[in-house]
């Protein structure tokens, strides 16, 4: 029996694109794969979906050989929800700087909701970040929100990138919204090889369910994350891992002309309607405003933009 060895990508999964060019020049041969269904060290799972439409495409006949290669740290790591980034730009810069955020970008703290305050924020912006309080009137509208969308339907941009926050992240909002926030800006600068690179080019074609397991399992992110979370440079003491945190953290971006609102835990992203680049902060800002700080009187808000800060 001949063998050929599929190389892998930057994370450890299988490179879909080697595989093709594999089955195709052995076209007509039965193949037997060696896949990962549980994850590498590196934190990858092989997408099988993705695996059965290639093997379809060349009309090949597939036998799997499942593999498993979970480490004991690996299984300890996920045993746990993630530790909760702390709402800073200094320690978020950080953070994004080591997940590819070129030089000249940055997130700056966004001190209030009217127009003096929104024009101390440099520009541009290409990203918004908030943290909200997590109170009964919001969750309520949530729901409304999303039994609305359902019955009526929205427009979503198919270069959308998001990300299913899964049960078992704990207080992962923060990378994950940052993971949106930056997943969701290529068009405006180009990340730096890095964790989140790879995973993005691992999960592009995934569902965002899907991505979500995969995102659970990348090792390198989530210890950058933890690092982060635990740092020194932190204004506050980190919580553990299962400490039951009352705000969340979700993502605005711009994409096709439009406003996305990307929150991990919601059944879909939310579209805000058009926007431009000059105007993208301030409808943002009333958005904020309308659906989250008018839904309660709690006043525990936090605001971040990503700005170009320099050539």
């Amino acid at each position: 029996m001949d063998l050929e060895v599929i190389g892998t990508l930057p994370m450890g999964e299988i490179d879909y694109e080697s595989l093709a060019r594999a089955l195709h020049a052995n076209k007509g041969q039965p193949a037997i794969i060696n896949v990962n269904v549980g994850t590498t060290v590196k934190g990858a799972v092989d997408d099988l979906d993705r695996i059965l439409r290639t093997l379809a495409a060349v009309g090949g006949i597939l036998l799997f050989c499942f593999s498993s290669m979970a480490t004991a740290a690996d299984e300890d790591m996920n045993d746990e929800g993630w530790l909760p980034l702390e709402s800073n730009p200094a320690l978020l810069n950080g953070f994004m700087k080591k997940m590819g955020l070129p030089k000249g970008w940055s997130w700056n703290d966004v001190y209030g909701t009217d127009d003096e305050m929104l024009a101390w924020v440099p520009k541009p912006v290409v990203a918004f970040v908030l943290l909200f309080p997590c109170t009964e009137s919001i969750a309520a509208f949530k729901k409304e929100q999303a039994e609305t969308i359902l019955k009526t339907g929205q427009k979503l941009s198919k270069d959308l990138f998001y990300v299913t926050q899964l049960d078992g992240f704990g207080n992962a909002c923060g990378t994950i919204a940052t993971i949106h926030a930056l997943a969701n800006n290529t068009a405006n600068f180009k990340l730096t090889d890095s964790p989140l690179t790879a995973f993005i080019a691992s999960a592009k074609d995934m569902t965002p369910d899907k991505r979500g397991e995969a995102l659970l399992r990348a090792k390198g992110i989530r210890e950058v994350s933890e690092d982060t979370a635990s740092s020194k440079e932190a204004s506050t003491e980190c919580p553990t891992a299962d400490t039951r945190v009352d705000a969340h953290f979700i993502a605005f971006v711009l994409i096709d002309g439009d406003i996305y609102e990307l929150d991990g835990r919601k059944q879909f992203p939310i579209n805000h309607g058009p926007a431009k680049m000059d105007t993208f902060l301030k409808k943002t800002v009333s958005v904020v405003k309308t659906n989250f700080m008018a839904k309660t009187e709690s006043l525990n808000f936090s605001m971040m933009a990503l700005s170009k800060t320099s050539d």
